[in-house]
């Protein structure tokens, strides 16, 4: 537990070191403050001491207003060591305080401001939030703007906040990404301080893109970033983009829930993972002929309904029916079970190794 605690206490002074500017302008703030107030204190405490006839609560009263050069008129100093005292704390120090003091919030406010469009920014209190690391190395923002478009479309994912890590967008992300409430951070993706700055830890899902979709050092580059988190630790579902299949099993075996190809056309795949994981491989099936895929087969079909049609298909081990095609070459998919059927082909889930063939299918459906 120590080392855990000192670990933190490590990355959180790193974190203060990255960004000196930011932090001594809260640092200079805190200080102006405490010095105002120290100021406004010992005034109290003045007033209290030689204007014999006012309380502690006019005294302050009296400093605030007189700080603020508000001015109200209806309390005042009338002793000469009184308005010494208002003279030396306020007009001379309390008024340039406060007017400093506003200066330097406001320029905290523009640097802050600055910080969080160029990606420089660290959300603190960022979690249960969408991590998306690195960008693809061709159309990154036509590819991300679908992407987030389509997690605004999803009803269980829409109001998750997303966060972009990525050295892609110096000086700030596109306006089709801000438009979304994207934000994004400004690292790279293997150091574990920046993982951390990000709140990989605390993310709900991460989404770890293949830089480079034809290169299979990307999966490396991938590889790396998974051993990170898993350093650190985190709950989120994690899915990863492999450019080599034969690195699947070692992305598992790093943490990932799932594991796609980089297919930029379709970052729907994406999202499906994100809101109903397992459903991805599913639709990845349906771009190869490998493994299950769908088929059509040019039958012809004249049946009551497509119940009766889907049982006697897979009853006789065919397949898993998908739809039909009507005559006027209108694709119907998951029909209702009482539908009647009328058509010229059929759209069956089959396995690679086991493929009916027409003849034996158009016997099935009319045995």
């Amino acid at each position: 537990m120590r080392l855990i605690l000192l670990r933190k206490l490590f990355f959180r002074q790193r974190a203060k070191r990255l960004n000196p500017k930011l932090t001594t302008g809260r640092k200079r703030l805190f200080q102006l403050l405490a010095l105002l107030f120290l100021v406004i204190l010992v005034h109290t405490l003045g007033m209290v001491a030689f204007e014999k006839d006012m309380g502690w609560w006019d005294a302050f009263w009296l400093s605030w207003t007189t700080a603020t050069t508000v001015g109200y008129g209806d309390l005042s100093a009338s002793t000469p060591w009184g308005r010494l005292t208002t003279i030396l704390l306020m007009y001379s120090v309390g008024i340039s305080l406060l007017a400093q003091l506003a200066s330097e919030y406001i320029e905290y406010r523009i640097d802050a401001r600055e910080r969080k469009i160029k990606g420089q920014w660290e959300w603190k209190k960022m979690q249960n939030h969408i991590l998306i690391i690195n960008t693809p190395k061709e159309g990154a923002e036509r590819y991300l703007s679908r992407l987030v478009s389509q997690i605004r479309l999803t009803p269980n994912l829409q109001s998750d906040p997303i966060q972009l890590l990525t050295r892609s967008y110096p000086q700030g992300l596109p306006k089709a990404l801000s438009d979304y409430n994207v934000v994004h951070f400004d690292g790279q993706s293997e150091n574990i301080q920046v993982l951390q700055s990000v709140h990989v830890q605390h993310a709900k899902h991460v989404f770890l893109i293949a830089r480079d979709e034809n290169d299979s050092l990307s999966d490396s580059l991938t590889f790396d970033v998974l051993d990170r988190i898993q350093e650190l630790g985190t709950t989120a579902d994690i899915i990863v983009e492999a450019v080599e299949d034969h690195n699947r099993q070692r992305f598992y075996r790093m943490g990932a829930k799932s594991v796609i190809r980089p297919i930029r056309a379709y970052p729907e795949l994406v999202v499906r993972a994100m809101s109903s994981s397992g459903t991805e491989q599913v639709l990845e099936n349906l771009f190869s002929h490998k493994g299950d895929h769908p088929q059509r087969f040019d039958v012809t079909l004249d049946m009551a309904n497509w119940k009766e049609l889907a049982c006697k298909v897979m009853m006789h081990n065919m397949g898993t029916p998908l739809g039909y095609i009507t005559h006027t070459d209108i694709v119907k998919t998951n029909p209702n079970p009482t539908e009647p059927v009328q058509g010229k082909a059929i759209l069956i889930l089959v396995h690679q190794d086991h493929v009916p063939s027409q003849a034996a299918l158009q016997d099935c459906i009319y045995s």
